[in-house]
């Protein structure tokens, strides 16, 4: 459980095909994670809640392989997904960001 598995099931999110399964409740993308309850309804909502934007993926802001990255300094996450407030919120509990969760 934790903000580490939240962060790998935002990547996987970058895929239409396994985003459109979790929005649908379909969490078999995400077996191998270990979430607990609250997350999962997260990585549900924020599925939901993913922004509509052509090219948008979790990766190019904030996620990298060797784990949490800092946001580049003078990103504002609150305006960049200020119309996306569920997703916003399981990214900043993934990167550690003043999350309410």
């Amino acid at each position: 459980m934790g903000r580490e598995e939240v962060r790998a099931a935002l990547e996987r999110m970058d895929d239409d095909d396994v985003r459109r399964r979790i929005e649908s409740g379909d969490l078999t993308d995400l077996g191998d994670l270990d979430l607990d309850e609250s997350e999962r309804e997260m990585v549900n909502g924020a599925a939901l809640d993913y922004p509509e934007v052509v090219g948008f993926a979790f990766s190019t802001f904030g996620a990298d392989v060797t784990g949490f990255q800092k946001i580049q300094p003078g990103v504002d996450l609150t305006q960049k997904f200020a119309p996306n407030p569920t997703y916003l919120s399981a990214v900043q509990y993934a990167l550690h960001e003043g999350s309410k969760w």
